[in-house]
C-alpha cells in the first residue's frame, strides 16, 4: 500500500481538505510496514480527535514524510504536526498509545 493512501484513508474520518495538509513522495509499504504505520498514525489520528487540533474547529493537523537511502538501509521519517487544538497538558502517565508508538516505531 502507498503511504500516501493509507495517511488519506486514516484522517478520513476526521478531516476535510481544509483542516488538513498531506506532502511526501511516493513510498510503498510492504504489508507488515503497512500494519504498523497505520496502527501508528491511527494512535496519532484519534488522540487529535479526543484532545489535540481536530478536537477543535479551528484546528488543522499536518502530515509529511522524506525517505532518505534505499533498499533495506532506507528510512522514513514522518512529521505529525498539530495546529488550532487545545492547549497542551503534561501527563503524568504514558498509556496504551505512547507504548504501542514506541514499539511500533522500530519496525
Amino acid at each position: 500500500m502507498g503511504l500516501t493512501d493509507l495517511i488519506r484513508h486514516q484522517l478520513a474520518p476526521y478531516t476535510t481538505d481544509a483542516n488538513t495538509t498531506i506532502c511526501g513522495p511516493d513510498v510503498m509499504l510492504t504489508s507488515a510496514e503497512t500494519q504498523a504505520v497505520a496502527m501508528v498514525i491511527h494512535e496519532l489520528v484519534t488522540n487529535a480527535a479526543k484532545h489535540g487540533s481536530l478536537s477543535s474547529p479551528d484546528g488543522r493537523v499536518s502530515v509529511s514524510w522524506d525517505r532518505t537511502g534505499t533498499d533495506a538501509a532506507a528510512i522514513l521519517t514522518i512529521a505529525w504536526r498539530e495546529l488550532g487544538g487545545p492547549a497542551i497538558a503534561a501527563t503524568v502517565q504514558s498509556g496504551y498509545g505512547s507504548s504501542l508508538i514506541r514499539d511500533l516505531i522500530p519496525h
